[in-house]
């Protein structure tokens, strides 16, 4: 069987030094983030998902939202609406908690170009029909930018 040298035991110190320490501000940075979180304006109680198997909707929702959170086009929308500056929300008309939120910065129309930016998705935490959007410039300042939102939800699930 092998020897540890002197510089081994060094080694394996030092890497279990760095995986407490990584492990310790990882337990601050979600602190900091529950904490951030608490005042977002998609924070509120989580409504869990009841969709099932037997409960069959659209495969594909999708919406064209301007800068002011109207909605310009659509299928199975319920409504948009701006909640705050560069935040929206989306309602469909089903569940699509199980779905996946796929996003771009757009215009409602068929010419021109919008301000460079960014743009973030997550669903509606007090809504099963709904999902959150954010977006920003490319400093990453909350900014009103129109968007195109696609909503695709796995085959046989509401």
């Amino acid at each position: 069987m092998d020897e540890l040298t002197r510089r081994d035991a060094i080694r394996a110190t030092a890497v279990g030094v760095a995986a407490v320490g990584t492990m310790a501000l990882a337990a601050v940075d979600e602190k900091a983030a529950k904490a951030a979180d608490k005042d977002h304006p998609n924070a509120g109680k989580h409504v869990e998902s009841k969709a099932a198997a037997i409960t069959l909707g659209p495969r594909e929702v999708w919406a064209v939202v301007g800068p002011d959170g109207k909605l310009c086009r659509g299928q199975y929308v319920k409504s948009s609406a701006k909640v705050g500056t560069g935040m929206y929300e989306v309602i469909f008309t089903r569940d699509v908690r199980r779905g996946v939120y796929l996003a771009t910065i757009g215009l409602c129309g068929f010419v021109g170009a919008s301000p460079p930016g960014q743009i973030n998705v997550v669903g509606r935490v007090s809504n099963v029909n709904g999902v959150f959007i954010e977006t920003t410039d490319s400093a990453g300042k909350f900014v009103d930018l129109g968007f195109h939102l696609l909503v695709v939800n796995p085959e046989g699930f509401a």
